[in-house]
């Protein structure tokens, strides 16, 4: 049975500090609008299983759910600043262009734990949006380093959306 990322409560401290949380999101569980539902119901992650995948969601407030917090991002957020690409931090990069936003982001909204192959994998979820998504391999010890220096949120004005849109509908409303 894979163990538990041992800087887990430090990494989740530095999501958390940015208004954001991180969910197990079980292989079974497809994209979607019910997504949503079962992760509200799990609640964030406390510790980081190796071999898991965990998605980003921005805290709640009250009364909302994390299907309206998550909508009104217009899938963005979490992001990690690539300054330097041949930094030894960094285990692989596979950043498409299109991906490189202001500030030499690169937004991610999933994170992998391999023990395996002694990195963390940064990456987004595949869509029609992105069929091409980009990967960063960090470096399992570095993780918490490269998180408290790279990581910020990017916020849909600063692309030249707006903000908030409205929440995607809810499937059970038909």
């Amino acid at each position: 049975m894979p163990g538990m990322f041992p800087d887990s409560a430090a990494l989740r401290e530095i999501v958390e500090s940015k208004g954001w949380s991180l969910y197990r999101l079980p292989e079974v569980l497809k994209e979607g609008a019910r997504i949503w539902d079962f992760l509200e119901l799990q609640g964030p992650a406390k510790e980081f299983g190796y071999e898991e995948m965990y998605i980003f969601a921005p805290k709640r407030k009250p009364g909302e759910t994390l299907r309206e917090a998550y909508s009104v991002t217009q899938g963005l957020g979490p992001s990690l600043r690539v300054d330097d690409p041949d930094d030894e931090k960094w285990e692989f990069l596979y950043i498409p262009g299109k991906y490189i936003l202001p500030g030499n982001s690169v937004c991610i909204s999933r994170l992998y734990f391999s023990d395996e192959h002694d990195v963390v994998l940064a990456t987004m979820g595949k869509s029609r949006y992105s069929s091409d998504p980009p990967e960063i391999g960090i470096k399992l010890e570095r993780a918490v380093e490269v998180f408290n220096d790279c990581f910020e949120i990017i916020l849909p004005e600063e692309v030249g959306l707006e903000a908030p849109m409205k929440p995607w509908p809810n499937p059970d409303d038909n």
